[in-house]
């Protein structure tokens, strides 16, 4: 499932190639009047594409046997809130500590570095789009890696560097460019072992009768009151605390969130997805 976070970080890619090519080859007169449509122009096809994709995919061979047993759940929300609560929120931490250091490294670190270290807009870019192709060879070696050794300790470990290196690394970008540029790398790495697990274990954690509802809630719920709030927040914070530095602390929350969360996990490489009480007599709210 880390090729998943792939194709995510091929967007960015793709985001900060763009954002790269229009800030350079346009003067700001351009980019108000005509220039910010472009990437919009660009990604309408992708959405025809992604609407395609998404309806021939097939369901899995687990669900499949779920239909065949007839034990699809009828109201999988309800069995997945009556029985796998904690399954639920240890997935809502696993997901809010991968969603925070996304959106802070690969949006809003181009926003800080214009606006509170004084780099160019150009700069900014170049180093998102660094960050991503770093991630775009990183994240499937961290995906394999929980293959080999499990998911446990390679989130414990990303999430533990995260929390001790995020406000060192905020730290570090004070001192100049080439401190950003290694503080970004950092960062990125570190999110780069996140992205490799997280999906995994996530889906890994729920039975098969109320994976997809347990990892859309997690996932949807936290993106939206975490993900998207980033940039917002940290600006918000800084203006308030006056501090350059409260994006170092606000991901160690997180850090700390997902950390709790991992310890609680068992692990579930090379589990079976297809239990034994998916398929039982004894099943919830069987059909």
């Amino acid at each position: 499932m880390s090729w998943l976070e792939v194709g995510s970080l091929l967007g960015f890619l793709a985001g900060s190639c763009l954002y790269l090519l229009l800030s350079t080859g346009l003067d700001e007169a351009q980019l108000t009047s005509w220039g910010w449509r472009v990437p919009f122009l660009i990604s309408a096809p992708l959405g025809v594409i992604g609407f395609i994709i998404r309806n021939k995919i097939e369901d899995t061979p687990e669900y499949r046997t779920l239909e065949a047993n007839d034990t699809v759940p009828r109201t999988p929300v309800r069995e997945l809130l009556r029985h796998h609560k904690r399954q639920l929120l240890q997935a809502a931490g696993l997901m809010a500590a991968m969603h925070v250091p996304f959106y802070a490294v690969l949006t809003y670190l181009v926003t800080y570095e214009t606006d509170h270290l004084g780099h160019s807009a150009g700069s900014a870019a170049l180093l998102s789009t660094v960050i991503s192709l770093l991630g775009l060879v990183l994240v499937p070696v961290f995906g394999l890696l929980s293959d080999r050794v499990g998911r446990k300790p390679v989130f414990v470990g990303a999430t533990a560097a995260l929390l001790v290196l995020a406000t060192p690394a905020f730290l570090l970008m004070r001192t100049g460019l080439a401190g950003t540029w290694v503080a970004g790398l950092l960062l990125g790495a570190i999110l780069a072992a996140i992205l490799g697990t997280y999906a995994v274990w996530s889906a890994e954690i729920f039975p098969t009768r109320t994976r997809q509802s347990g990892l859309s809630i997690a996932y949807n719920l936290t993106a939206a009151l975490f993900a998207g709030t980033v940039p917002y927040l940290m600006t918000v914070l800084i203006s308030a605390t006056g501090s350059t530095l409260v994006p170092g602390p606000y991901l160690m929350v997180f850090a700390a969130g997902g950390l709790i969360a991992a310890l609680t996990l068992k692990e579930t490489a090379g589990s079976a997805l297809l239990r034994p009480e998916d398929v039982s007599d004894a099943a919830p709210e069987r059909n």
